[in-house]
């Protein structure tokens, strides 16, 4: 997954990220397989010396939780990260610096993710 997002166009290293999981219906990731997660989005931009951060949308409950043991697991972390996890779209989006208060008013978002 951390070489897909390096590749895509416009990425550099320690731009913000947002994650949408309102449409994740279930996971099989357990404590473990969340430490490799947050190894490999810390990873793909070793050497960073600003703060990396983040942002999860995630309104239901179990996502919610899957976001949240993502944050306690970089608070951790001695490199530069900082997590978030928000039911809301704004507070995602405000987490990370954009402007607006839903995802379907990123240009292109609806485009590529549908929404």
């Amino acid at each position: 997954m951390a070489k897909h997002l390096t590749a895509l166009p416009g990425y550099w290293p320690g731009i913000p990220e947002l994650v949408d999981s309102s449409r994740v219906l279930s996971t099989d990731l357990d404590y473990a397989s969340m430490r490799a997660v947050v190894r490999a989005a810390i990873d793909k931009d070793k050497g960073l010396t600003t703060t990396k951060r983040i942002s999860f949308f995630a309104p239901d409950d179990t996502n919610f939780g899957m976001a949240r043991m993502f944050c306690t697991i970089t608070d951790t972390a001695p490199e530069p990260i900082e997590a978030g996890a928000f039911r809301t779209e704004a507070e995602a989006l405000g987490f990370v610096g954009r402007i607006e208060t839903r995802l379907a008013e990123i240009p292109g978002y609806v485009a590529a993710f549908g929404g």
